[in-house]
C-alpha cells in the first residue's frame, strides 16, 4: 500500500491519502437506506449502527450496535513507543500511517476510492483540520465533555450545531475498564494515542470508530485527545477561468497603482498571480449509499437494539424528542 503525503499551499503538512491494495474488489464498510429516510452502516455485514432522520429536518437518531466488532487490533505499548521521542507533527504522521496500514492489512473494508487520513487541532474549543488552507472540505469537530458512552441512542440535534459537528460512540466500554486505566496512565504521561473517527454526512457529525477507551480516558482528565479522521474522497483539479483571470489581474493593476507600496511587495505580487494562474486540487470527502434498505429488516434490528431504551417509540416513528 502506498501512503502519499499531503501538503497544504502554504506547504503545511494535512494529512496522509492512500488507496487500497488492487485485490480488495468489493468494500466492506458500506451505508444502505431506503425513502423512509432510514440508514443502517455496515461491516464485513455486520450492523455497526442504525439511524433514522426526522422528516421535520430537525436531526436525526443514531442507534449504535454496541456488540460490534473490532475494526483494528488493539494498540499495544511497542505501537506507543514508537512516537514518544517524535515532535508532536511527526507523531501525528506517524499515526496516520499507522492507522492506514493496519485499516488495509488487518480489516480490507475499502474499496479503489482514495481514502484520506487527516489531523485535527483544537482551535476556539473545538477541533480544526490541521493547516491554514484546507483542501479537504470537513466541518469543525466538537466534543461534548459530557458525552455519555453505552448509550442506546443517541439524538443528533442539528439546530444547534453552531457550525460544529458533534462526536459520537458507538461502542460500549463497561467491560474494558483495564484498558482505559493503562489509556488514562498513557495521557497523564502525555502519549495518549489519537482517536479515530469518520465523518458521515448523513448525520452531520462524527462517529467514534477506534478508540472509545482513549477518549473516555481524555474526558476523565479533562484533556483534549488527538483527532484523526478518515474519509473516502474525490480529487478535483479547479483553475480560474478566462473571465476570472482578467477580472483579477484588473484589480491587481489598480491596486498596485493606488497602492505604490503593494507594487513593491514582489511576495505578495507573486502570490496573486500564482493563485491567478496555478492549477489547485481539492480533496471533496464522498459518502455514498445504496438504496436497499428493507423497512421491515431497519424495524427489526432497531427494536432489538432500543429494548431497554425509552427513546425507542420516538425512534422508531422517527420523531425529536
Amino acid at each position: 500500500m502506498k501512503l502519499e503525503h499531503i501538503q497544504s499551499d502554504t506547504g503545511t503538512w494535512m494529512g496522509v491519502k492512500f488507496k487500497a491494495p488492487e485485490h480488495l474488489k468489493k468494500p466492506l464498510f458500506s451505508f444502505q437506506s431506503n425513502s423512509q429516510k432510514q440508514i443502517r452502516c455496515q461491516f464485513k455485514d455486520k450492523t455497526l449502527f442504525l439511524g433514522n432522520l426526522v422528516n421535520a429536518g430537525e436531526g436525526c437518531w443514531l442507534i449504535p450496535n454496541h456488540d460490534t466488532i473490532n475494526l483494528l487490533p488493539a494498540i499495544t505499548s511497542q505501537d506507543i513507543q514508537a512516537t514518544i521521542k517524535k515532535d508532536n507533527i511527526s507523531r501525528l504522521r506517524g499515526w496516520c500511517s499507522y492507522f492506514g496500514k493496519k485499516l488495509t492489512e488487518t480489516t480490507h473494508i475499502f474499496d479503489q476510492t482514495d481514502w484520506y487520513l487527516a489531523p485535527y487541532q483544537v482551535r476556539c474549543g473545538s477541533y480544526e483540520l490541521l493547516g491554514t488552507n484546507q483542501q479537504l472540505r470537513l466541518p469543525p469537530l466538537y466534543i461534548n465533555k459530557n458525552t455519555i458512552f453505552n448509550k442506546h441512542s443517541h439524538w443528533i440535534d442539528w439546530e444547534s450545531s453552531n457550525g460544529s459537528c458533534e462526536l459520537f460512540t458507538l461502542r460500549s466500554t463497561m467491560t474494558s475498564k483495564a484498558r482505559i486505566k493503562w489509556y488514562t496512565k498513557c495521557a497523564q504521561q502525555g502519549h495518549l494515542p489519537p482517536i479515530l473517527v469518520i465523518y458521515v454526512r448523513f448525520f452531520d457529525a462524527y462517529i467514534v470508530l477506534d478508540g472509545h477507551c482513549r477518549l473516555e480516558a481524555a474526558l476523565k482528565l479533562n484533556i483534549s485527545p488527538d483527532i484523526i479522521s478518515i474519509s473516502p474522497c474525490q480529487n478535483t483539479v479547479y483553475s480560474l477561468t478566462k473571465e476570472q483571470r482578467l477580472s483579477m489581474l484588473h484589480n491587481l493593476k489598480n491596486k498596485m497603482i493606488k497602492r505604490p507600496d503593494k507594487a513593491q511587495d514582489t511576495a505578495w505580487v507573486n502570490s496573486v498571480l500564482l493563485s491567478c494562474f496555478a492549477k489547485t486540487e481539492y480533496i471533496h470527502p464522498t459518502m455514498f449509499a445504496t438504496c436497499n434498505l428493507d423497512p421491515e429488516q431497519w424495524h427489526h434490528e432497531t427494536k432489538s437494539l432500543t429494548s431497554r431504551d425509552p427513546n425507542q417509540t420516538l425512534i422508531l416513528k422517527g420523531i425529536a424528542p
